[in-house]
């Protein structure tokens, strides 16, 4: 796993301009809503790829961390909401790697 960039490493100013190769987004039934995208941004002058998922919940289901400002937040879903919504990202993932390469490059965890 490689470290995400800093905000000072001019890739977090890419974010300014994605453009979107994927999109959907919904209501949840318990009253929340989701969006992933997949997109690239320009770093480099290259495009390069990322999934962006954004959430919006009621306000009893975030909280703010005292020690750094950061908000946690809760989304509610039912199994099959849960299920779409990860067709929605791997389908944002693909869209995204044709697209270009990682901005972010990941390796998951040996078994």
């Amino acid at each position: 796993m490689t470290t995400p960039p800093r905000p000072d490493d001019g890739k977090a100013d890419a974010v300014a301009s994605p453009e979107t190769v994927f999109e959907r987004s919904d209501v949840t039934l318990a009253g929340g809503q989701i969006a992933v995208r997949g997109a690239t941004v320009p770093h480099d002058d290259t495009p390069h790829s990322l999934v962006a998922v954004t959430v919006r919940v009621p306000a009893a289901s975030f909280q703010v961390v005292p020690t750094d400002g950061s908000v946690t937040a809760t989304l509610l879903l039912s199994p099959g909401e849960a299920l779409g919504i990860g067709a929605w990202l791997r389908d944002a993932a693909l869209a995204a790697d044709k697209a270009g390469p990682p901005l972010y490059d990941w390796e998951p965890p040996a078994a």
